[in-house]
């Protein structure tokens, strides 16, 4: 299998799914994202990655950031990355 037929395969996908968007390194950022949220240290995320240098992986942290304004925003959610978990607090 060539790396050719498997973005193909991959925009078909994402083309019958309605992910359009979605392209091969969409798997990559969703696996760093998620070791991060995991609280795995950026050092090894960055060399599980095969990043030179920090700032690279230091790219992913954004998302990171994204849920914890979230989280500022919606102090009674269990779970800021899966807000369907929202508790209204009724005064």
């Amino acid at each position: 299998m060539t790396t050719n037929y498997l973005r193909q395969i991959i925009k078909i996908i994402g083309k019958k799914t309605g992910m359009s968007w979605i392209h091969p390194h969409s798997f990559r950022h969703y696996a760093a994202t998620n070791m991060l949220r995991a609280g795995v240290n950026i050092r090894i995320v960055q060399e599980i990655l095969g990043h030179s240098s920090i700032k690279t992986t230091g790219r992913y942290l954004h998302t990171i950031e994204q849920d914890l304004q979230q989280a500022v925003r919606n102090p009674n959610i269990e779970d800021p990355v899966n807000p369907s978990n929202l508790k209204m607090m009724i005064p």
